[in-house]
């Protein structure tokens, strides 16, 4: 994945399920755009599903924790997955990655490109 230089500022981060964001990305100083951002490489259980809820609740309890702070997407801007999002990660002010906390927490685990499924 090619990593932007100056990565995108995002505002308003909401967590849709267990791996999937929705953000206002701040594209220019004068124009934002709503995305739906896929964690790259996390896997954190399907919506519907006993480990989709807790992985919610994690991720959740993570944005609320970091909300004050100053985030940005970190991907490739001009590629989406197959469903229409952007793939990345966020980045906080404190120099964390949304995806390394995640994985920290003990319940997300990692998928490769071909599909194979890594659990720690």
């Amino acid at each position: 994945m090619k990593i932007q230089k100056h990565p995108n500022q995002v505002h308003e981060i909401r967590a849709i399920d267990s791996d999937t964001l929705i953000a206002w990305v701040q594209i220019d100083r004068e124009t934002r755009h709503q995305w739906r951002i896929r964690l790259k490489g996390v896997e954190g259980g399907e919506a519907g599903t006993a480990a989709g809820f807790v992985g919610l609740r994690i991720i959740t309890e993570i944005l609320n924790e970091k909300e004050i702070m100053t985030a940005h997407f970190f991907g490739n801007v001009n590629c989406k997955d197959k469903y229409g999002r952007h793939v990345g990660d966020i980045k906080f002010e404190d120099q964390s990655f949304l995806c390394d906390r995640l994985m920290a927490s003990g319940h997300f685990w990692k998928r490769d490109r071909s599909g194979k499924e890594y659990k720690y």
